[in-house]
Protein backbone atom coordinates (compact mmCIF):
# COMPACT_ATOMS: atom_id res chain seq x y z
CA UNK A 1 0.00 0.00 0.00
CA UNK A 2 1.12 3.54 -0.71
CA UNK A 3 -0.01 6.73 1.01
CA UNK A 4 -1.26 10.05 -0.34
CA UNK A 5 -1.28 13.05 2.00
CA UNK A 6 -2.44 16.43 0.71
CA UNK A 7 -2.18 15.02 -2.84
CA UNK A 8 1.45 14.04 -2.38
CA UNK A 9 2.39 10.41 -2.92
CA UNK A 10 5.56 8.85 -1.56
CA UNK A 11 6.45 5.36 -2.83
CA UNK A 12 8.95 2.99 -1.21
CA UNK A 13 12.25 2.25 -2.99
CA UNK A 14 11.80 -0.30 -5.77
CA UNK A 15 8.01 0.06 -5.80
CA UNK A 16 6.62 -2.60 -8.13
CA UNK A 17 3.21 -3.57 -9.50
CA UNK A 18 4.26 -7.15 -10.25
CA UNK A 19 5.25 -8.97 -13.40
CA UNK A 20 4.29 -8.47 -17.03
CA UNK A 21 1.07 -10.34 -17.76
CA UNK A 22 -0.02 -10.79 -14.13
CA UNK A 23 -3.81 -10.84 -13.98
CA UNK A 24 -6.03 -10.14 -10.96
CA UNK A 25 -3.41 -11.10 -8.37
CA UNK A 26 -2.03 -7.66 -7.43
CA UNK A 27 -3.95 -4.68 -6.07
CA UNK A 28 -2.88 -1.06 -6.32
CA UNK A 29 -3.90 0.40 -2.95
CA UNK A 30 -3.66 4.08 -1.97
CA UNK A 31 -4.49 5.26 1.53
CA UNK A 32 -5.66 8.91 1.60
CA UNK A 33 -6.83 11.68 3.88
CA UNK A 34 -9.53 12.78 1.43
CA UNK A 35 -13.09 13.54 2.57
CA UNK A 36 -15.95 11.48 1.17
CA UNK A 37 -17.09 12.18 -2.38
CA UNK A 38 -13.81 12.22 -4.27
CA UNK A 39 -13.56 9.92 -7.28
CA UNK A 40 -9.98 8.82 -7.98
CA UNK A 41 -8.36 7.45 -11.09
CA UNK A 42 -4.72 6.72 -11.83
CA UNK A 43 -3.40 8.01 -15.16
CA UNK A 44 -0.59 5.77 -16.45
CA UNK A 45 1.99 6.37 -19.14
CA UNK A 46 4.74 4.18 -20.57
CA UNK A 47 6.68 4.83 -23.77
CA UNK A 48 4.06 7.34 -24.89
CA UNK A 49 1.17 4.89 -24.40
CA UNK A 50 -1.45 5.92 -21.83
CA UNK A 51 -4.02 4.11 -19.77
CA UNK A 52 -6.49 4.91 -16.99
CA UNK A 53 -7.04 2.80 -13.88
CA UNK A 54 -10.31 3.39 -12.01
CA UNK A 55 -10.02 3.17 -8.22
CA UNK A 56 -12.77 2.07 -5.84
CA UNK A 57 -13.06 3.47 -2.31
CA UNK A 58 -13.44 1.42 0.86
CA UNK A 59 -13.10 3.59 3.95
CA UNK A 60 -9.89 5.59 3.59
CA UNK A 61 -8.37 3.29 0.98
CA UNK A 62 -8.74 3.53 -2.80
CA UNK A 63 -7.80 0.40 -4.72
CA UNK A 64 -7.94 -1.46 -8.04
CA UNK A 65 -7.28 -5.10 -8.88
CA UNK A 66 -4.72 -5.00 -11.68
CA UNK A 67 -5.28 -6.97 -14.89
CA UNK A 68 -2.95 -8.25 -17.59
CA UNK A 69 -4.07 -5.38 -19.83
CA UNK A 70 -2.82 -2.91 -17.20
CA UNK A 71 0.48 -4.79 -16.91
CA UNK A 72 0.96 -5.54 -20.58
CA UNK A 73 4.65 -4.57 -20.80
CA UNK A 74 7.62 -4.68 -18.52
CA UNK A 75 9.47 -1.50 -17.61
CA UNK A 76 8.90 1.70 -15.68
CA UNK A 77 5.42 3.22 -15.53
CA UNK A 78 4.80 6.90 -14.77
CA UNK A 79 1.64 7.27 -12.68
CA UNK A 80 -0.46 10.15 -11.37
CA UNK A 81 -3.63 10.19 -9.29
CA UNK A 82 -6.43 12.32 -10.74
CA UNK A 83 -9.37 13.16 -8.51
CA UNK A 84 -12.74 14.73 -9.29
CA UNK A 85 -15.39 16.13 -6.98
CA UNK A 86 -18.20 17.81 -8.87
CA UNK A 87 -16.45 20.39 -11.08
CA UNK A 88 -13.20 20.17 -9.12
CA UNK A 89 -10.28 18.30 -10.68
CA UNK A 90 -6.99 17.80 -8.86
CA UNK A 91 -3.80 15.85 -9.58
CA UNK A 92 -1.17 14.32 -7.37
CA UNK A 93 2.54 14.40 -8.03
CA UNK A 94 3.96 11.87 -10.47
CA UNK A 95 5.26 8.63 -9.03
CA UNK A 96 6.85 5.60 -10.68
CA UNK A 97 6.36 1.86 -10.52
CA UNK A 98 8.24 -1.04 -12.06
CA UNK A 99 6.70 -3.99 -13.86
CA UNK A 100 9.19 -6.83 -14.12
CA UNK A 101 9.77 -8.92 -17.23
CA UNK A 102 8.04 -12.29 -17.72
CA UNK A 103 9.04 -15.09 -20.08
CA UNK A 104 5.43 -15.48 -21.32
CA UNK A 105 6.17 -18.68 -23.22
CA UNK A 106 2.51 -18.99 -24.28
CA UNK A 107 3.03 -16.02 -26.63
CA UNK A 108 5.22 -18.27 -28.81
CA UNK A 109 2.27 -20.55 -29.62
CA UNK A 110 -0.83 -19.74 -31.68
CA UNK A 111 -3.98 -19.25 -29.62
CA UNK A 112 -6.38 -22.21 -29.58
CA UNK A 113 -9.57 -22.02 -31.58
CA UNK A 114 -12.38 -20.72 -29.35
CA UNK A 115 -14.45 -23.63 -28.08
CA UNK A 116 -17.71 -22.42 -29.63
CA UNK A 117 -16.10 -22.34 -33.08
CA UNK A 118 -14.69 -25.83 -32.51
CA UNK A 119 -18.18 -27.02 -31.63
CA UNK A 120 -19.67 -25.38 -34.73
CA UNK A 121 -16.98 -26.96 -36.89
CA UNK A 122 -17.66 -30.38 -35.37
CA UNK A 123 -21.40 -30.03 -35.99
CA UNK A 124 -20.86 -29.06 -39.63
CA UNK A 125 -18.48 -32.00 -40.09
CA UNK A 126 -21.03 -34.41 -38.59
CA UNK A 127 -23.80 -33.09 -40.83
CA UNK A 128 -21.56 -33.24 -43.92
CA UNK A 129 -20.55 -36.82 -43.13
CA UNK A 130 -24.17 -37.86 -42.60
CA UNK A 131 -26.28 -36.51 -45.48
CA UNK A 132 -30.10 -36.83 -45.54
CA UNK A 133 -31.52 -40.23 -46.47
CA UNK A 134 -35.01 -41.53 -47.32
CA UNK A 135 -37.16 -42.68 -44.41
CA UNK A 136 -39.80 -45.39 -44.39
CA UNK A 137 -42.67 -43.00 -43.61
CA UNK A 138 -42.46 -40.88 -46.74
CA UNK A 139 -40.15 -38.17 -45.34
CA UNK A 140 -36.43 -37.50 -45.30
CA UNK A 141 -34.31 -38.58 -42.33
CA UNK A 142 -32.02 -35.75 -41.14
CA UNK A 143 -28.91 -36.36 -39.02
CA UNK A 144 -28.98 -34.68 -35.59
CA UNK A 145 -25.38 -33.93 -34.48
CA UNK A 146 -26.49 -33.51 -30.87
CA UNK A 147 -27.98 -37.00 -30.53
CA UNK A 148 -25.73 -38.62 -33.14
CA UNK A 149 -28.76 -40.24 -34.77
CA UNK A 150 -30.99 -39.76 -37.79
CA UNK A 151 -34.39 -38.21 -37.03
CA UNK A 152 -37.53 -38.00 -39.11
CA UNK A 153 -38.14 -34.57 -40.64
CA UNK A 154 -41.20 -32.84 -42.08
CA UNK A 155 -39.67 -32.77 -45.57
CA UNK A 156 -41.64 -35.16 -47.83
CA UNK A 157 -39.93 -37.55 -50.18
CA UNK A 158 -40.51 -37.04 -53.92
CA UNK A 159 -43.73 -38.58 -55.14
CA UNK A 160 -43.47 -41.71 -57.21
CA UNK A 161 -44.15 -45.43 -57.09
CA UNK A 162 -41.96 -48.41 -56.63
CA UNK A 163 -39.88 -47.11 -53.74
CA UNK A 164 -37.00 -45.80 -55.81
CA UNK A 165 -35.45 -42.55 -57.00
CA UNK A 166 -33.57 -42.02 -60.20
CA UNK A 167 -30.46 -39.99 -59.29
CA UNK A 168 -28.47 -40.06 -62.48
CA UNK A 169 -28.22 -41.51 -65.96
CA UNK A 170 -29.22 -45.15 -65.47
CA UNK A 171 -28.83 -45.05 -61.65
CA UNK A 172 -31.70 -45.93 -59.32
CA UNK A 173 -31.72 -45.56 -55.52
CA UNK A 174 -33.87 -48.19 -53.81
CA UNK A 175 -35.13 -46.62 -50.56
CA UNK A 176 -36.07 -50.00 -49.08
CA UNK A 177 -32.60 -51.56 -49.41
CA UNK A 178 -30.50 -48.39 -49.69
CA UNK A 179 -28.74 -49.67 -52.81
CA UNK A 180 -27.77 -48.04 -56.06
CA UNK A 181 -28.82 -50.01 -59.12
CA UNK A 182 -27.66 -49.58 -62.69
CA UNK A 183 -30.76 -49.38 -64.86
CA UNK A 184 -31.38 -48.89 -68.55
CA UNK A 185 -27.72 -49.07 -69.48
CA UNK A 186 -27.55 -51.55 -72.33
CA UNK A 187 -23.79 -51.96 -72.42
CA UNK A 188 -23.29 -52.36 -68.60
CA UNK A 189 -21.35 -55.47 -67.65
CA UNK A 190 -20.95 -56.86 -64.15
CA UNK A 191 -22.80 -56.52 -60.84
CA UNK A 192 -25.49 -53.87 -61.16
CA UNK A 193 -26.13 -53.36 -57.42
CA UNK A 194 -23.81 -51.30 -55.22
CA UNK A 195 -24.13 -50.45 -51.49
CA UNK A 196 -25.03 -46.79 -51.07
CA UNK A 197 -22.77 -44.48 -49.09
CA UNK A 198 -22.56 -40.70 -48.87
CA UNK A 199 -19.27 -40.82 -50.74
CA UNK A 200 -20.73 -43.04 -53.46
CA UNK A 201 -23.66 -40.73 -54.06
CA UNK A 202 -21.50 -37.60 -54.03
CA UNK A 203 -18.91 -39.15 -56.35
CA UNK A 204 -21.64 -40.31 -58.74
CA UNK A 205 -23.87 -37.28 -58.96
CA UNK A 206 -21.67 -34.50 -57.55
CA UNK A 207 -24.17 -33.34 -54.94
CA UNK A 208 -26.53 -35.18 -52.61
CA UNK A 209 -29.25 -32.59 -53.28
CA UNK A 210 -29.93 -34.21 -56.63
CA UNK A 211 -31.83 -36.81 -54.63
CA UNK A 212 -34.67 -34.33 -54.59
CA UNK A 213 -35.29 -35.03 -58.30
CA UNK A 214 -38.22 -37.27 -59.25
CA UNK A 215 -38.13 -40.64 -60.99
Amino acid sequence: MIYMTDWNICTPPGFSLGFEGDNEVTSLEISTDLPEGWDLKVDVEKDGQKNIIQLSRDGEVYSALLTAAMLADDGTYAMQVRGTLGDQVRHSNLFYATVFNSINAVDAFPPPLPSEFEQMEDRLTDINNNPPKPGTNGTWLIFNPDSGEYEESDIPLPEGGGGGYRIGHGLLLDRETNTLSVNAVSDFEGDNTLPITAAAVQDTVGNIEILLGTI
